[in-house]
């Protein structure tokens, strides 16, 4: 009994420490330009240190987040405008009225949201093992859509119970689930990092 109130204390203490440093790196950069490059940060931090709570450092924090500061905003604020263009478009669609060639208008800017949504965190997952440029980063993001199946609807599941959990419990959501995302994503997205290494190979 001693040893799983440990390892649940040890879970609830990383998820926590890597939530801290993610909020504090995001105020570092001044919450518009700090989100991006700190979970790009907190991403490689998981990646290189695992559940070894001992091995996460502040400096090794803050020279990755000063390392990854242009690229990943110019990939994230790039993602989120064609986000924002698919939505906006979507709501002009339903506007419209009702036909055969509008649900399947709808249907297509649907799944094309949430393959940009999608593409985000498989950015995420490959900036931590591939020095890429910008549109080098875009496309093996977006290549990265079609490698596991399974392991994006494991990964929209797993983000959907997080968003509920943090809904229902704020303080929760707030002060733990970031940095149980982070864990969860790595984890998940493994297959892709793996199915575009052997690709590249």
């Amino acid at each position: 009994m001693g040893k799983v109130i440990e390892f649940v204390f040890q879970k609830v203490y990383l998820a926590l420490l890597v939530s801290g440093i993610f909020f504090l790196l995001t105020v570092c950069g001044g919450l518009v330009g700090g989100f991006a490059p700190a979970g790009a940060t907190v991403m490689s931090l998981v990646a290189a240190h695992g559940y070894d709570y001992r091995s996460y450092t502040w400096s090794e924090a803050w020279t990755l987040f000063r390392s990854n500061l242009k690229r990943s905003n110019l990939v994230f604020y790039s993602l989120f405008l064609l986000e924002m263009g698919l939505v906006y478009g979507l709501y002009l669609v339903v506007q419209l009225p009702p036909s055969i060639l509008m649900v399947m208008v709808i249907f297509v800017q649907v799944l094309l949201a949430l393959f940009v949504l999608l593409a985000y965190p498989i950015y995420l997952k490959l900036q931590v093992y591939f020095e890429m440029s910008y549109l080098i980063s875009l496309k093996l993001s977006f290549i990265g859509l079609f490698i596991s199946i399974m392991a994006l609807i494991k990964l929209l599941i797993g983000t959907a119970l997080l968003v509920w959990l943090g809904y229902h419990f704020p303080a929760v959501g707030f002060f733990l689930l970031v940095g149980a995302w982070h864990f969860y994503a790595s984890d998940i997205l493994e297959p892709i990092y793996q199915g575009l290494q052997d690709k590249i190979r």
